[in-house]
């Protein structure tokens, strides 16, 4: 009954003994982070610091794919504030602890068929396997002023954590 519950969208509220049951029979939480970015904030940050913001932040190929280190800055600034957007959103969703990943370590990967997929390197990997965290999607839009960030994860549960609880 309780799959059926949550099949049709009913979730036990947060601290009830019902969201503990529902977690055990799905064995997996979804982590999800969201973030905004004002495109201008990119733009003048690529204004004032130049190449030196550009790769604290982005990889080569990231900026690549907004128009290239020679591009105006107007230009890079959407998709890259989409990108930035992006590295936010996954931060929110791996809810880091004890180390803090750097800029570099979320790299937004643009596929051929236009959408971006996420790679992970260095501490962001690191975090991301510490918590058992899995398939990691993200959805980036940027219209105007404005670039948002969705990023969606699925934390499977360790098998130390599964041993503990009770079917």
């Amino acid at each position: 009954m309780e799959s059926a519950l949550l099949i049709a969208g009913t979730v036990p509220p947060p601290g009830s003994s019902d969201l503990d049951s529902a977690a055990s029979i799905l064995r997996f939480r979804l982590r999800v982070g969201t973030d905004v970015q004002t495109v201008d904030v990119i733009e003048a940050s690529i204004l004032r610091h130049g190449r030196r913001y550009l790769d604290r932040v982005f990889t080569a190929q990231e900026v690549r794919a907004c128009g290239g280190y020679d591009a105006e800055p107007h230009l890079l600034a959407p998709g890259l504030a989409a990108r930035f957007s992006a590295k936010e959103a996954l931060l929110k969703a791996l809810r880091p602890t004890t180390i803090m990943p750097e800029w570099r370590d979320v790299e937004l990967v643009s596929m051929p068929g236009g959408w971006l997929e996420l790679s992970l390197s260095g501490a962001a990997k690191a975090v991301a396997e510490e918590h058992n965290l899995t398939d990691l999607q993200v959805s980036v839009s940027h219209d105007g002023p404005v670039a948002v960030a969705t990023v969606v994860g699925i934390e499977r549960p360790s098998p130390e954590r599964l041993e503990g609880r009770k079917e």
